[in-house]
């Protein structure tokens, strides 16, 4: 089905080649680059095909799992094919040329147009006051036994007494 073979050339072949690349005893550093259309959405367009999306699990995960690999994504809108022969990718190409060559950096990024759009984190200032919890309350922590989960069930206990559950797989 469509659903599969999106998930089997997308998801499972960044999986299993970075799978491979780790037991390989290869020079790093090591940097890859995938490119996919439909699996990103800027702004208020719609997501064309969601499971091309979980491409960005392993995007995300291999540079924490493989030492020395770093991933990029780069999602292409591909101009409209002619009833006729092909689409015209000369404007294209420069620019997924481009990605190619720049320095490796762990990045996901939207070609749209002739605009760029880059994935980014801000830091956003947490809201202050209105967060309290009832003395002695009951509160459960899941994946409680690492040290964010321990640092915020002994910020519970020591703020409002609370009584602490935690569980781990």
């Amino acid at each position: 089905s469509f659903l599969h073979r999106n998930l089997e050339q997308g998801l499972y072949s960044l999986m299993f080649l970075a799978q491979a690349m780790a037991e390989e005893n290869l020079p790093r550093p090591i940097h890859l680059t995938a490119f996919t259309t439909g699996a990103a959405q800027v702004r208020e367009e719609a997501l064309v095909d969601p499971e091309k999306a979980m491409l960005l699990g392993p995007a995300r995960v291999i540079p924490r799992e493989v030492p020395g690999l770093t991933v990029s994504l780069c999602d292409l809108e591909l101009p409209a094919a002619p009833r006729r022969g092909l689409a015209d990718l000369s404007d294209l190409t420069p620019r997924v040329l481009e990605e190619l060559l720049q320095d490796p950096a762990e990045q996901i990024a939207a070609l749209r147009g002739a605009r760029r759009y880059e994935m980014a984190v801000k830091p956003q200032a947490l809201p202050t006051g209105g967060h309290s919890l009832p003395d002695g309350a009951h509160v459960l922590i899941t994946g409680g036994f690492g040290g964010i989960g321990l640092t915020v069930a002994e910020d519970l206990i020591r703020r409002f007494g609370a009584k602490i559950t935690l569980i781990a797989r």
